[in-house]
């Protein structure tokens, strides 16, 4: 008889400690564990989705920023096929260039819009300064050719040279430099040839957004299917161990 009541004291403690696996804190940790899981398993998703949102917003501005620029060119040009700033793009491309964001001013120079020197003293002395202020600074030695110096005006020459220093193709910090320093404005006037390579400029770099546009769509599509099968997934195993301790406490109140 003690041998018998042993068993059946065993079998009780078996089925009490199933059954808190079941309903209990235990049960309820695994199921916080899994659920960690997932939410380790999902972050660099969404992570990953943020950054692509991101990339599809700004690259959707970009494309309507583009096209409205190759609506004003083409319906701007004169009888010879040239073009002179209007209000509208002086303003739009003002608007750009006052801009935080530095990829408009990127975006602008990459479709053929060149720049001139916007000059003012005080603006221009205070780019001065901050740059004899660096220890190491490849701007400052780009500049340090032109003998400028502080609250004098550089001559014509100077301007000249250093408007074409700031249009050359890899001189992209310099550019954001001067925009910055609000010493950045667009060119007026451009001739036939140049407003017909600007427009062919604007096609194609529309052409390439909306491609990467629609890369960045099917990836926000994967990354959400990839998110709800991990979701499903987890969610299974979570049922699947609550079957597991239901079955094994039936089996053992039932054995």
């Amino acid at each position: 008889m003690a041998g018998k009541d042993g068993i059946q004291k065993l079998d009780d403690n078996v089925i009490t400690n199933v059954q808190s696996l079941e309903t209990g804190p235990k049960s309820d940790s695994v199921e916080t564990l899994i659920n960690l899981i997932r939410m380790k398993r999902t972050n660099d998703l969404r992570v990953q989705k943020t950054d692509e949102l991101k990339k599809l917003t700004t690259g959707q501005s970009e494309v309507s920023f583009a096209n409205n620029l190759r609506r004003i060119l083409t319906l701007g040009a004169k009888e010879d096929g040239s073009f002179v700033m209007t209000e509208e793009l002086e303003k739009m491309l003002a608007k750009a260039l006052n801009s935080e964001d530095d990829s408009l001013t990127d975006l602008l120079h990459g479709i053929g819009v060149r720049f001139e020197i916007n000059f003012d003293q005080d603006n221009f002395d205070t780019l001065l300064a901050a740059l004899e202020a660096e220890d190491n600074s490849a701007m400052k030695d780009q500049l340090a050719g032109f003998g400028f110096t502080r609250g004098v005006k550089p001559s014509d020459d100077q301007l000249k040279m250093l408007k074409d220093l700031i249009n050359e193709e890899d001189n992209t910090d310099l550019r954001h430099l001067f925009k910055d320093s609000k010493l950045l404005q667009s060119k007026k006037n451009y001739t036939k040839a140049e407003k017909e390579n600007m427009v062919e400029s604007i096609r194609l770099f529309v052409d390439q957004k909306h491609s990467l546009n629609d890369m960045s769509i099917q990836t926000l599509i994967r990354l959400e299917s990839e998110m709800d099968q991990t979701y499903q997934y987890l969610m299974s195993i979570i049922k699947s161990f609550s079957d597991t301790l239901r079955t094994v406490a039936r089996n053992i109140k039932g054995g």
